[in-house]
């Protein structure tokens, strides 16, 4: 029915407008300079480049302020793109009574209407009274569309306050807790009639949207260096976005600039209304070690790092880049010793690059002949050998493609044979 009533208040033309002053009124500081460097900067910046938070006139975010009701039920409906009607709901009765003179009353509307929240029995919202930790559990719950379970959940959790948690939301905490959208507290208490805190909200909200696959507009592996543009490639094609002034940019969870971001580097994005870039994601994660073994059936392998840690088990995409001695391979054709080069998918820790190296040999180059074409490697061992070098063999120096007979003296090296010829040569410094 309220739905019918906002399409009747579009067809009526209403039209919202907000009033602009020719005024410029100076910031004293930049915006949301009160997260800079605190734990939760990164989720606060992606939800303000989605549009579902804002800072203050002063430019702060008060992260340790209890967050309202409202104010969480507006991350989420900004977040997740649900706020199109909220402008017509603001005009229409509302259906909470205490909600009239809320600036939010639009977009908590538009969470009625999603079946998000309820409010309490005497028809009230308590817009800004600070949300409880089991109101906020029920809330992220009903969002990610998990109610029914929270309704069949026999609300049994080992927090040891759990008595304290009222009935009607043990199934929600229940659930919430079980998939890690909530948690307890060290000492294993929830205690439900706390509060959360803006950053803490911006964080759980950031959970939420990552959940429901709404976190970014795209994602893709980076190109070329950006500078105004951004070029990815998605899929099989590559596309190019202008970058806005000011976008932010953070890198392996880390504030960063444009300039810090390399080919290959995955590539998560937000897009402003205009199609302008206003969030980038940039990931490089990337690790060394040996192969223990293979299950090309499951397509996993085992690999013991390089800088210890203990055997670890990774799975291999479908469409990864599998390279063995320098060639295009597949990965039946790894073997146990090979030395192996993996760089993840962030958003599943799955290999998207896998590189591998039989190590035939090992050492530190004595001396190269281009002419005779030999190499002669002095082993760890203190053994000085020297190999024939195939015409076809592939050279690298540090990651970056070169002539094998520029390999500096000293420069330690491994090498692949095949047929007695060194077919795979990898230096570094």
């Amino acid at each position: 029915m309220r739905k019918f009533m906002a399409a009747a208040a579009i067809a009526a033309g209403v039209i919202l407008a907000s009033m602009v002053t020719s005024a410029a009124t100076p910031q004293p500081q930049p915006p949301f300079y009160d997260v800079q460097g605190m734990w939760a900067e990164h989720d606060v910046l992606l939800l303000a480049a989605r549009n579902a938070t804002h800072p203050a006139p002063s430019g702060a975010f008060y992260p340790d302020t209890p967050v309202t009701r409202a104010q969480v039920v507006g991350m989420l409906v900004r977040g997740l793109g649900e706020d199109a009607d909220a402008g017509i709901l603001a005009t229409v009765p509302p259906v909470f009574s205490d909600i009239r003179a809320s600036s939010y009353r639009g977009l908590v509307e538009s969470a009625w209407e999603l079946g998000w929240v309820y409010g309490y029995p005497d028809h009230t919202f308590a817009p800004d009274a600070p949300i409880r930790r089991d109101e906020l559990a029920a809330l992220l719950v009903r969002v990610l569309g998990w109610e029914e379970q929270a309704d069949t959940s026999n609300g049994r959790v080992s927090f040891q306050d759990r008595s304290s948690i009222p009935p009607w939301a043990r199934g929600y905490v229940e659930v919430a807790t079980r998939y890690g959208i909530v948690t307890g507290y060290e000492d294993n208490t929830f205690r439900p009639a706390g509060y959360t805190t803006r950053a803490e909200a911006a964080a759980l909200v950031a959970r939420v949207l990552r959940a429901k696959g709404a976190a970014y507009d795209f994602a893709g592996v980076v190109t070329s260096t950006p500078g105004i543009k951004l070029s990815v490639r998605i899929g099989d094609r590559v596309a190019s976005f202008s970058v806005l002034p000011g976008a932010t940019v953070f890198r392996n969870l880390q504030r960063a600039d444009l300039t810090d971001i390399r080919p290959g580097d995955e590539a998560y994005v937000v897009l402003d209304r205009s199609g302008g870039v206003a969030f980038i994601d940039a990931f490089f994660w990337d690790d060394i070690g040996a192969v223990v073994s293979v299950d090309t059936g499951n397509r996993f392998l085992q690999y013991l790092p390089r800088f210890g840690g203990g055997v670890r088990r990774v799975g291999v995409e479908a469409n990864a880049s599998i390279f063995r001695n320098g060639r295009a391979a597949g990965l039946w054709s790894l073997r146990p010793g090979d030395r192996l080069y993996l760089v993840f998918t962030a958003a599943t820790g799955q290999a998207r690059i896998v590189d591998a190296v039989k190590q035939d040999v090992q050492g530190t180059v004595a001396s190269t002949s281009g002419l005779r074409r030999t190499i002669s490697i002095r082993g760890y061992d203190g053994v000085e050998r020297a190999y024939t070098v195939s015409p076809a063999v592939i050279a690298y120096m540090d990651g970056i493609s070169t002539a094998w007979t520029g390999l500096p003296r000293g420069t330690r090296v491994i090498a692949a044979l095949e047929n007695g010829e060194i077919v795979y040569i990898e230096g570094e410094q």
